[in-house]
């Protein structure tokens, strides 16, 4: 089995009605994956689907946990490979999305994350609508957040030296990230 490219952490807590598809949209992903569950003590059949899952997880658990934030950098500590990113459970990844923030930061070797397009599913309508993204500009980050989460990828090495996720947020862990990245770094590069 090849190395793993991409640590994914897969943070859920009673989205079993989602997370079947999330887990899908990863394993579809034509790249050397390892993914953590960290499920926050589910009881509705999210242990169903994980247990159903488990021979394709890197690793899983199931209990009471410190939020959310705590349950990704557990999820990054875990793995070793030189990306990283993080899906929520009511997330999906595009077909070959992952590949192409590889290729962008393999090609941009000063940046510290790159983030594509996303979409956001409303159920009610069965639609997709688009997430605000542009390319990457301080002024633009700084009035509003310009790169969504589960269309981003970031390199390790950067994740580690900004230390990862502050666990004592509940609220905008994601932006709370892109500032460290951007400052400690380089500009995250947008992939169109």
């Amino acid at each position: 089995m090849a190395a793993p490219i991409v640590t994914i952490a897969v943070p859920s807590f009673n989205q079993g009605r989602f997370l079947e598809q999330a887990l899908t949209s990863i394993f579809e992903q034509d790249l050397a994956v390892e993914v953590f569950v960290a499920d926050g003590g589910s009881t509705d059949n999210s242990l169903d689907i994980i247990r159903r899952q488990s021979d394709r997880l890197t690793g899983w658990r199931s209990h009471i946990d410190q939020g959310q934030a705590a349950a990704i950098n557990e999820c990054i500590a875990n793995g070793r490979a030189p990306y990283v990113c993080w899906l929520n459970s009511d997330d999906c990844l595009v077909n070959g999305g992952l590949q192409r923030l590889v290729n962008a930061l393999e090609l941009k070797p000063t940046a510290p994350a790159a983030y594509g397009k996303v979409w956001n599913y409303v159920e009610a309508t069965n639609t997709r609508i688009p997430v605000w993204v542009e390319r990457f500009s301080e002024r633009r980050l700084a009035l509003r957040c310009i790169v969504s989460q589960p269309g981003t990828l970031v390199r390790r090495s950067a994740w580690e030296a900004v230390g990862g996720l502050d666990e004592r947020l509940r609220m905008a862990i994601d932006y709370d990230l892109w500032w460290p990245l951007y400052e400690g770094f380089a500009p995250l590069e947008f992939v169109d």
